[in-house]
């Protein structure tokens, strides 16, 4: 794993962070001079390029595919709605953002909850961000949301997760009362105090797996002692070494201690019910415990969880109690949000059929596996099984039309694109309207299922405007647009990719496109340039060839498809050019 990859940390608190693998030693510390502003372009408010006298500045790191920063942005907006007039100025500035042109749509949908300024940051001399560097990486920050508080003399005044910033002390900077030196004296303690928690939990998790369960429970006393407020984590940590160990006399007794003691957690109860009857690990579950604390977990959310219910209804289901399965995973499918409903109405299809949907879940992560490592015959078979079972899951044909391509199986290819239209074809999900029409144009289609798959890139591009994922949309309007023979509307939407400036499959499927459609407008020489920067994107993919495409493999599929044919097609009219002239 890369060292900048990002993950979320989710953890039993209230305060959560999405945050990098590792943190830098800290030069940037409270009592600091700010650092000069350097941000990028601003997406909404004035520009702010410098710290003025007397003004309190509060800078937010987030970014718009961290969870938590959504959860963190109206509090923050709270903030600055309550002490903007007082000379309070709020930038909200993005941060390790994967894809910059998502940012502003993000704010838009936002609207009223996040009124504050917000800057892009500049990545022109930093490839993390001139702003990431100064800040947060100065600051040994390694998570976001992470804000910092510059009070009214241009000082580092507070840093930390704006959840936990207190009205008190920003009353006190604007006064012009807060005490920096004892701030500052006071995060250099804790500054210590995490470095050695985040080495006891190195430790920890170090002998842990290993395997090594009597190391990992002294580990556990050590960090204990350095959480002494925190012992519901510990009992956690704790749980999960008597697990390990298949100690499960102690673990069950634990796993009851913790529950009796937040009997009103509806999460923490949700997830030990979810742990007990999920985890293939676990050789001996307590069924009985299962189902005491989903039914708690049930009543302290008040039965209107459709998470919860769909735990409920997986111990019922293992209790042998099939019909009250049904029923629980029917309320589940009822109150899931439309982002989530289609996974529940499948778990409840597997239990009406009398199974766990565990079997297709194995059998669709083989399936990708082999797709990711090129065995392509294995793979047919496999998404061929999923497609049968699981007839109405988009995601199954996603995986299949690309290896019936890289099979060179054409005629299998064509049925697979007549089922794909007829089960989805009036889908109003953007997402799943895009997978299907990037699926089912690796090869030109015509006539009705041309015009059904044009239809719904139209569906991608107008209800997923706001979408995180908008490009992905773009391309494949760009491909229907193609595949239609409106080439200098492909072109159009090709660039707005483009100008993307990203790297990836997606960027090689583009310039394909864009090749082909400069070709059949006999612009020769924009063809070529196409062309080639499309065969630089692929360079930098995976090679078919090489048994690793990673969790990519259709895309990179689709993209050698489409080089394919766009070299053929632009090699022939480069022929034809020279033996006119």
């Amino acid at each position: 794993m890369k060292a900048n990859r990002v993950k979320c940390i989710i953890g039993l608190s209230i305060v959560t962070t999405c945050s990098l693998l590792a943190a830098a030693e800290p030069t940037l510390k409270i009592g600091d001079h700010a650092p000069a502003l350097a941000t990028g372009k601003w997406v909404q408010g004035d520009p702010v390029k410098e710290f003025e006298q007397g003004k309190a500045y509060i800078v937010e790191f987030w970014a718009t595919w961290c969870g938590p920063c959504r959860v963190s942005i109206p509090h923050l907006n709270g903030i600055y709605t309550k002490y903007k007039d007082k000379g309070l100025v709020v930038i909200g500035q993005d941060c390790w953002e994967r894809d910059d042109n998502l940012v502003e749509p993000f704010v838009t949908k936002m609207g009223d909850k996040m009124t504050y300024r917000v800057a892009l940051d500049d990545k022109e001399a930093s490839k993390a961000g001139k702003m990431a560097d100064t800040w947060m990486q100065a600051a040994g920050q390694n998570g976001i949301p992470s804000a910092f508080l510059v009070d009214t003399k241009g000082v580092v005044a507070w840093i930390g997760h704006p959840m936990t910033l207190k009205d008190t002390v920003i009353e006190e900077v604007l006064a012009g009362k807060y005490d920096v030196q004892t701030a500052a004296r006071e995060y250099a303690e804790e500054q210590q105090n995490r470095t050695r928690l985040q080495s006891a939990w190195r430790a920890l998790n170090e002998a842990m797996r290993a395997k090594r369960w009597d190391d990992a429970t002294a580990k556990l006393e050590d960090l204990s002692k350095l959480m002494p407020n925190d012992p519901q984590n510990i009992d956690m940590m704790r749980l999960n070494i008597l697990l390990g160990k298949e100690d499960y006399g102690e673990a069950y007794k634990l796993m009851e201690k913790i529950s009796e003691s937040s009997p009103k957690n509806a999460l923490l109860q949700n997830e030990l019910a979810w742990r007990l009857v999920s985890d293939k690990s676990i050789k001996q579950p307590d069924l009985g415990l299962a189902d005491t604390l989903a039914t708690r977990a049930n009543e302290a959310a008040g039965g209107k969880d459709a998470n919860i219910l769909d735990t409920v209804a997986r111990v019922n289901f293992l209790q042998g109690k099939h019909a009250l399965a049904i029923a629980n995973e029917e309320k589940a499918v009822e109150l899931a949000a439309d982002g989530n409903k289609s996974s529940f109405q499948k778990t409840l299809r597997h239990y009406r059929r009398g199974e766990l949907p565990d079997a297709a879940q194995e059998l669709a992560a083989r399936a990708w596996q082999e797709g990711n490592a090129g065995k392509w015959k294995d793979a047919e078979a496999d998404f061929n099984k999923l497609i049968e079972g699981e007839p109405d899951e988009h995601y199954h044909y996603l995986g299949l039309l690309p290896v019936l391509v890289q099979l060179g199986d054409s005629k299998g290819y064509e049925e697979l694109r007549t089922k794909v239209i007829q089960q989805f074809g009036s889908t109003q999900d953007p997402m799943v309207a895009e997978r299907m029409v990037k699926a089912c144009l690796i090869l030109p289609a015509n006539g009705p299922a041309l015009e059904t798959l044009g239809k719904m890139a139209d569906t991608s591009v107008t209800l997923g405007k706001d979408h995180m994922y908008f490009l992905y949309f773009e391309f494949a309007k760009a491909l229907a647009e193609y595949r239609s023979g409106h080439f200098e509307n492909a072109i159009q939407w090709g660039q707005k990719v483009m100008d993307a400036k990203q790297e990836g499959p997606r960027e090689a499927q583009t310039w394909s496109v864009m090749a082909m459609a400069q070709q059949r407008l006999d612009h020769g020489q924009e063809a070529r340039a196409a062309l080639a920067k499309g065969r630089d994107e692929i360079a930098k993919l995976p090679a078919l060839e090489s048994g690793n495409l990673g969790p990519e493999f259709h895309d990179i599929v689709i993209a050698n498809a489409l080089m394919r044919e766009a070299a053929a097609l632009v090699e022939t009219g480069q022929k034809v050019a020279d033996a006119k002239n």
